[in-house]
């Protein structure tokens, strides 16, 4: 009996013990089961689920064309959405919002010019239009003494360069842009 009372807390720490032990294994392997699923998803979602959004750099050249005054110019730009080797950004089946953001200058010329017009063609490799869409932008409206108030707050800021006065236009051009299945070529 006694050796019995004294092989008990043997007997417990060894329960402790192989309790610790299977409770550290059931972490370890829960974690490597953790870890492994978010690895594995986030290789699958990087293959395959298109980036959300896609940036290009849009550089504007002036093109002279027919009015009824004689000949305008209009500034135009062309923007290639296919990588060369590598195939298109654009998704097939995926819908997109595509946006057009101007920086424009707040000046007087602008202000006076008021509502303009964008008109994007999405063209094949062929110079076929598929989708056109025509949207009309405008700066925000600042009265004069709004512009003056801010400009004489900005003035330090405006003069050492490190503030502007611009606008960011945002235009929508297509809501909900699908690129077709059919190949375009």
């Amino acid at each position: 009996m006694i050796w019995t009372l004294l092989r008990l807390p043997c007997t417990v720490v060894a329960a402790i013990k192989q309790l610790v032990a299977r409770t550290f294994f059931l972490a370890v392997v829960f974690s490597v089961i953790t870890w492994s699923s978010i690895l594995l998803y986030g290789m699958f979602y990087w293959s395959y689920i298109p980036k959300s959004s896609h940036l290009f750099p849009v550089h504007l050249h002036f093109e002279s064309r027919s009015c009824p005054e004689g000949f305008c110019d209009y500034p135009v730009a062309n923007v290639t959405v296919v990588r060369p080797g590598y195939g298109e950004y654009l998704a097939r089946g995926q819908r997109y919002k595509i946006y057009l953001d101007l920086e424009m200058p707040e000046s007087d010329a602008n202000q006076r010019i008021g509502m303009f017009t964008v008109k994007i063609d999405m063209i094949t490799e062929t110079g076929e239009v598929v989708r056109s869409s025509l949207r009309s932008g405008v700066l925000r409206y600042k009265s004069a003494m709004v512009r003056l108030f801010s400009t004489l707050t900005y003035i330090p800021m405006l003069m050492f360069g490190s503030a502007e006065e611009k606008q960011i236009v945002s235009v929508l051009l297509f809501d909900r842009y699908e690129e077709d299945y059919v190949s375009d070529g």
